[in-house]
């Protein structure tokens, strides 16, 4: 007779064969092989489901799509000595997503032994640097842009201001010159009469 643990051992096997096989990092893994076999192990660990399938499907897609475009595969997961530039390498290709962390930490058990244990190391090469000097670059002229643009703003609103008090001003003075058309009018009216008289008072 077995025992219930030993009887809870197999159907925990067999529905999660997984939790008992170490999944080996082949360096001749494609990105796409690399990311199938890490979300084998993210199921594996609880970290993601596999039911509904769409949820894998589409955690997977998105992952082989960050692998492409840094270059990690086999290959260059079999060329680290520590799990820093790993990690950096990682980052640098995603966008802070929730799941990151999990998918640093279990890359890692995927690196030899001996590099998978070494102190971390988050030093740059030549092409990091540069890449992320780019990219500091573009957020030195993004920040720019941003406060140019705060600038005008801040401007537009006095400059309105004081158009539209230019503007009464230049309402008031319409309405003065019309006040001294009126006065020069009257003044016209008031001197009339006295040409007139004097003209007239020099007739013979």
């Amino acid at each position: 007779h077995f025992g219930l643990a030993h009887v809870l051992a197999v159907r925990f096997w067999c529905f999660h064969p997984r939790l008992f096989l170490a999944i080996v990092m082949d360096a001749t893994w494609t990105s796409a092989e690399l990311a199938h076999a890490l979300c084998d192990k993210l199921v594996a660990k609880g970290h993601l489901k596999e039911k509904p399938a769409f949820i894998r499907t589409d955690r997977e897609a998105k992952i082989v799509t960050v692998f492409e475009g840094i270059g990690l595969d086999g290959a260059k997961m079999a060329s680290f000595d520590n799990p820093g530039p790993l990690e950096m390498l990682v980052r640098r290709g995603t966008n802070g997503e929730a799941w990151l962390q999990q998918v640093v930490d279990a890359l890692i058990t995927f690196l030899p032994e001996d590099a998978a244990k070494a102190t971390k190391k988050m030093e740059m090469d030549e092409s990091t640097k540069n890449e992320l000097a780019a990219a500091q670059e573009k957020t030195a002229q993004r920040m720019a842009r941003l406060e140019a643009q705060k600038e005008d703003d801040d401007g537009d609103a006095p400059r309105g201001g004081k158009g539209a008090r230019g503007g009464d001003r230049e309402r008031d003075g319409g309405r003065g010159g019309d006040r001294g058309g009126d006065d020069r009018r009257f003044g016209g009216d008031d001197d009339e009469p006295r040409g007139w008289g004097d003209s007239g008072g020099g007739k013979p």
